[in-house]
This record gives structure tokens, C-alpha cells and sequence, in this order.
């Protein structure tokens, strides 16, 4: 045993260096596999004391169930205060932050889709309840001794996290030593995210710049938390309503509303009128930003498929033209080949036409332009009417205004399309800021279109909405290939999501 020992001896030193690079390969991989798991990140390190999650999740409970918030923390704000249900999420949210944060310190991946952190010298905590029997300590002065070290230890550079700021005692006071405590923060200039029911937590916040006032939702038609984070808003605990999903005597619950009523202040019923209106405001919103989302969707999709209409059309272009030109080959080779016996019989107007087709020359047929002609110049979309002809040179009546064309440049319409008489452009003295033609035909949603926009540009009008809808996008499509045509339109593009989006053009006029 001596012997072996001693041999043993001699390599202690590899076997120990082993083991630690063991233990930290071990380590790595192991956080390696908790982000390939869950999906996980390695947040952005920044300078400066303001944190970011995006869609991040409690990294111990279900990604599958659990609800993923975004918690931010800005200028002008040092410090976060939620307030909201109970069980609706506030110590959730709270452990969140700073288990990321500290995982962050670590290199374990986090599960958020983007992440900034800064770097905190210190993180102090105040969570759950502390009470020692051997300490002699109650739920109170557990929370203060804890308290108490955090202020005399804590910086500007410190990250302080406290659930429930000061409990286990008359709320009145309570409160009064929270307010305290919040100033002595503020007065150290730490970051701080605080989970409270007080009231006047919540009102000091509210009137505080420096603090971002924050909630969890609550749906009070199904009674049940949500558990979304409700930025910049106040939320009240709704003990009573909980409370009232577990009583059998629903009795307690009304005699506790009627004393709920006898002692609410004013302010409190106010502040509890806000926290109902920033709630139902956010719930709006979130239904705002899905239809949005929605909306997005769906033009991507219509997108998509003009763009794949495009292609195939294109592809059934080229092959078509293939096809024609294949055929024409064809006609021309049979032609020369049945033909060359005219040849030897010296018929010269025969072979000349034989050979300007085996050139490919082709003559067009000659177009003759008459006195009241609809036609369209070469480089414009709109249909004008021929009032004389002199030489080569025609003059069009284009939509009230008297121009010259040469016949080269002119393309002779068919009769059944209607040229618009115009008369000399007035001017116009009331004409609306915008025009509906969704559900009509493009030929007469563009007659509707450039009647109106004659009129608005007349009236010496900036700016028009023109609203067409979506749909297929062809009646889009018209009015702004239109657009590019007109001189007097100085730019257009897609209405803001309060306007309509991409459901309305917004056209301005040049100055």
C-alpha cells in the first residue's frame, strides 16, 4: 500500500489538473446544452445601467406554458415599482430579471429572443420570507436586517431587487417606511425593481419621473391573472375577486366589499379608476398591434404570390414567344423549301419576298390617323382626343390641355375606349381630403381617380387620400403606375397604420 501510494504520489498533480479541466469542460457543456434546449441566447454586454429582455421567460418554469414578457429599463428611469394581482406575476417578473442577469454574469444562455445587460457590481436581494426562530427574528425584522444591509452596502453601480417592499406589520406604517426606504435608494442612486400592493407606493411612483410605474394584467371577466407585464401602468391587487374563486360562502366575499367601500378614500377609488383605464388602453393596444401583426401577414403573403404571379407569367411569356418563334422558323423553312423550283423559273417578285422573310423583316401595317381619333402618346398613360392634323404634326385635346404630337409617337386607340372631354381646368373652392373607391372597376375606379385629383390639385390643395383597398392589388397597381405619369404629383406613398396602411395611398402635390 505504501509503494502504491507513492506512486500515486507522483502523478497527484496531473490527476488534480485533470479533474478540474473535467469539472469545467463538464461545466461549459453542460450550459451549452441548457441553450440548445430551450432555445436560449448570450445577451449583448453594454456600458451604462439600464437592462433590456425581450420576450424573455423564468428560466425554471415550462417554456411551453409560461407567458414571456419584455422588461425594459430606460431613461429617465432608475427604477422599476409593480404593482397588480396577487399570483398574477410580480415575483415572477422579479426573479426573471435578476436570475438572467446573474446567469448572463455566468455564461448560461437565457431564454429571451434579444437581451442587453449591463454590468452591476452588485445585485442585493430581498425576497420571500426570512424569519429565524433561532434569530429571533420575525417576518418584519427579517425583511429590515436584510434591508438595512443592502442600503449600507449598495452603489449607483448596484442592481437592488426587493418583493414585497416591507410586510409583516400595520400596513399604515408599512408604508410609511417604504416611502422612506424608496428615498434612500433614490438617494444612493441604485438601479431597483420593487413589487408592492401599497397605494402610496403606487402614487409616490406615479408622481415620481425617475421611477417607470408597472403592472401585471389581471382579467377581471374570467377573475384569473394574465400574467403579461403591463409597462407604464398601475395595478390593483384584486384580493377580493381571487378571493372570491375559493370561499364556498360567497357571503364573506360581499361583506368584504362593503367594507372595502367604507374605507376607500378618493384617491384610492381615482387610483383605481386609472389602473382600470391604463388596463383596458393595453388590452386595446395588444389587440391593435395583433391586427397590425395581421395585416403584415397578409401583405407579405399577397406579396408573395405577386411576385410568384410575375414569375409564372413571365416564364409563360418566354415560353410562348419560344413556341411563336419555333413556329415561325418552321413556316419560313417549309416556305423556302416549296418555293426554290419558283426560283429556278426566275419569277423575281416572288424571290424577293422569300428573301425578305428569310431576313425576318417585318413591315408594319401603315396607320392612318383621322380628325377625332382616340389616341395615347408613346410616353404617356393618358387617352387624348385629335383635334387637327397638319403635316405629320396631330393636335390632342389631353385631358383639358391642348398639345402637339408627332403621328410617329401617337398609338391609335380603339373606338370603344372613351376619351374624357375635358373643358379649361377651373379652379376649385371646396373639395374633399380624400376619395373611397373600394368595389370599383379599375377602368372606372382610374376615370373616378383623375376627376378628383384635377379638382384637388386645382384647389391648391398639399395633400390627398386616395383609398382603394387591397384586395387584389390591380386597382393599387393602376393608380399608382398613373401616379408616375403626372407631372403636378410630387411624391406618394402608403397611409400610417392609423390612415390604413398599405389600403390608401396618400398622394402630395407639387408646391
Amino acid at each position: 500500500l505504501r509503494q502504491l501510494t507513492y506512486l500515486v504520489s507522483t502523478v497527484k498533480l496531473d490527476y488534480e489538473h485533470n479533474f478540474d479541466s473535467l469539472v469545467k469542460l463538464n461545466a461549459i457543456f453542460a450550459k451549452a446544452n441548457y441553450g440548445f434546449k430551450y432555445n436560449g441566447i448570450i445577451p449583448e454586454f453594454i456600458d451604462g445601467d439600464y437592462f433590456e429582455f425581450i420576450d424573455l421567460c423564468h428560466p425554471l418554469l415550462d417554456t411551453q406554458k409560461v407567458v414571456s414578457n419584455t422588461y425594459r429599463l430606460y431613461e429617465p428611469y432608475r427604477g422599476i415599482v409593480i404593482s397588480g394581482s396577487n399570483t398574477g406575476g410580480k415575483t415572477v417578473s422579479l426573479k426573471a430579471i435578476g436570475l438572467s442577469i446573474i446567469m448572463s454574469y455566468l455564461g448560461i444562455p437565457i431564454i429571451a429572443s434579444k437581451a442587453n445587460v449591463p454590468l452591476y457590481k452588485n445585485v442585493y436581494v430581498d425576497i420571500d420570507d426570512n424569519q429565524s426562530i433561532e434569530d429571533s427574528l420575525s417576518t418584519f425584522s427579517a425583511h429590515i436586517t436584510n434591508i438595512n444591509s443592502i442600503l449600507n452596502t449598495a452603489t449607483k453601480d448596484s442592481l437592488i431587487l426587493i418583493d414585497e417592499l416591507i410586510s409583516g406589520t400595520d400596513p399604515s406604517e408599512a408604508q410609511a417606511i417604504s416611502l422612506a426606504i424608496l428615498d434612500k435608494i433614490k438617494e444612493i442612486k441604485s438601479i431597483f425593481v420593487i413589487t408592492t400592493h401599497f397605494d402610496d407606493i403606487k402614487n409616490y411612483s406615479y408622481n415620481d419621473e425617475t421611477i417607470l410605474l408597472s403592472a401585471v394584467g389581471f382579467d377581471m371577466h374570467n377573475l384569473k391573472p394574465t400574467y403579461k407585464y403591463l409597462e407604464d401602468s398601475i395595478g390593483s391587487s384584486n384580493a377580493i375577486e381571487i378571493a372570491s374563486r375559493y370561499f364556498d360562502d360567497q357571503n364573506i366575499i360581499n361583506n368584504a366589499k362593503q367594507y372595502l367601500n367604507k374605507n376607500k378614500t378618493a384617491q384610492e377609488e381615482l387610483l383605481d379608476k386609472l389602473s382600470k383605464a391604463i388596463e383596458d388602453n393595453q388590452i386595446e393596444k395588444d389587440k391593435l398591434i395583433e391586427s397590425q401583426q395581421k395585416l403584415d401577414r397578409l401583405q407579405e403573403e399577397y406579396e408573395s404570390h405577386l411576385k410568384q404571379f410575375e414569375e409564372e407569367k413571365n416564364i409563360l411569356k418566354d415560353r410562348y414567344l419560344k413556341e411563336l418563334n419555333d413556329y415561325i422558323e418552321d413556316i419560313k423553312n417549309k416556305a423556302i423549301d416549296k418555293l426554290d423550283s419558283i426560283k429556278d423559273k426566275k419569277d423575281t417578285n416572288v424571290i424577293k419576298e422569300i428573301d425578305d422573310l428569310n431576313e425576318n423583316k417585318l413591315v408594319e401595317e401603315e396607320v392612318i390617323f383621322e380628325v377625332g381619333d382616340n389616341v395615347r402618346i408613346n410616353d404617356n398613360e393618358q387617352i387624348g382626343n385629335i383635334t387637327s392634323i397638319e403635316n405629320d404634326t396631330a393636335t390632342i385635346n389631353l385631358r383639358g390641355i391642348t398639345v402637339k404630337a408627332k403621328l410617329n409617337d401617337l398609338k391609335k386607340m380603339p373606338k370603344t375606349v372613351k376619351s374624357k372631354q375635358y373643358t379649361e381646368r377651373k379652379r376649385y373652392k371646396s373639395v374633399p381630403k380624400e376619395i373611397n373607391l373600394v368595389g370599383e372597376h379599375i377602368e372606372d375606379g382610374l376615370v373616378l381617380f383623375e376627376e378628383y385629383l384635377d379638382k384637388a390639385n386645382a384647389a391648391n390643395m398639399s395633400s390627398v387620400k386616395i383609398i382603394h383597398g387591397i384586395g387584389t392589388g390591380a386597382l393599387r397597381s393602376a393608380i399608382r403606375d398613373r401616379l408616375k405619369k403626372l407631372s403636378y404629383v410630387d411624391k406618394y406613398h402608403d397611409g400610417d397604420f392609423y390612415d390604413g396602411g398599405s389600403a390608401v395611398t396618400i398622394v402630395e402635390f407639387k408646391k
